[in-house]
């Protein structure tokens, strides 16, 4: 989803500083604003199609670092998404 300039509409956020400076933090790290990272998120994180159903995880760090550690972690992960879906909880 692109949108050219002029196009956007503003809208006004409020949020924890903590929040803000995180944001911050991250929009000055890859040289792009505040807005285009909300948008990321908002395109990656919440927008679907009818199709599909998001699921985000957040890998512990110790886990990245061995293998059989991250695949037991991931196995885990996968067997409550499948239980979770299964039982029509969606």
């Amino acid at each position: 989803m692109s949108s050219q300039k002029g196009k956007n509409k503003i809208v006004s956020l409020a949020m924890e500083p903590e929040i803000q400076a995180v944001l911050k933090k991250q929009a000055e790290s890859r040289g792009v604003s505040s807005s285009a990272i909300v948008r990321e998120l908002i395109q990656k994180y919440i927008m679907t199609d009818e199709n599909t159903t998001k699921v985000v995880l957040s890998i512990p760090k110790q886990h990245l670092s061995n293998v059989e550690s991250l695949r037991s972690w991931l196995t885990a992960k996968c067997q409550a998404l499948v239980q979770h879906f299964s039982n029509g909880s969606h």
